[in-house]
């Protein structure tokens, strides 16, 4: 068998370690100038990206052991209606900024060496994984969710490095072309309003 094709599965708690992001009570207070920033639910945009442009500085009242976020980090969101991943691919903002999760993400940290964590993400939110994890959730007082072990006993198939990369190389190129589809669009709407209002105005 060719090495390419070969695969193997491992449980999701043999490659990572998982831990509940920052916990909090009542709303996130806006405290500019703080050099600590959280990352809510909000700020994951529809192609599982961190947007860092909406994310706030904020103070963190908790006397525990913080958790900051490095770039390698994967966030996973426990509830709602999808549970999808992030991988922190980067960290766009000031320098020795301090980054958080809010607690509605596990927060995961790869030490598998064979995984790369931006192919985490992508298995995790790949539409069968996503009915897997679904079907798992657990309801409690804020609505389903998935919770530690249930996350932690995820079956990860793991091919190769190689195929790994090429897992993310279809998936930038799919988004890619999402963005560009998308901006097409809005340049046709555009026209079309513009020749509307033409018509209208007797131009």
């Amino acid at each position: 068998m060719a090495e390419e094709s070969v695969k193997i599965t491992k449980k999701l708690g043999d490659i990572a370690s998982i831990w509940v992001g920052h916990p909090l009570r009542g709303t996130i207070p806006d405290d500019s100038g703080s050099g600590i920033y959280m990352v809510q639910p909000r700020n994951i945009d529809e192609f599982c990206q961190v947007d860092w442009s909406s994310v706030i500085e904020t103070r963190l009242e908790w006397r525990g052991k913080s958790r900051w976020l490095e770039v390698g980090d994967v966030i996973f969101r426990m509830n709602g209606r999808t549970n999808h991943a992030t991988v922190i691919d980067k960290i766009d903002l000031p320098d020795n900024a301090r980054v958080a999760c809010h607690h509605q993400f596990f927060q995961l940290k790869v030490h598998d060496t064979d995984v790369n964590p931006a192919y985490l993400a992508w298995f995790i939110n790949l539409p069968e994984t996503q009915e897997v994890l679904a079907e798992s959730k657990l309801g409690v007082g804020t609505g389903p969710v998935v919770n530690k072990r249930m996350l932690s006993e995820l079956s990860v198939v793991v091919p190769s490095a190689e195929l790994q990369k090429s897992c993310l190389e279809l998936w930038f190129e799919y988004v890619a072309a999402r963005i560009n589809l998308e901006e097409e669009q809005a340049k046709i709407a555009e026209m079309y309003r513009e020749s509307v209002g033409g018509l209208l105005r007797g131009g």
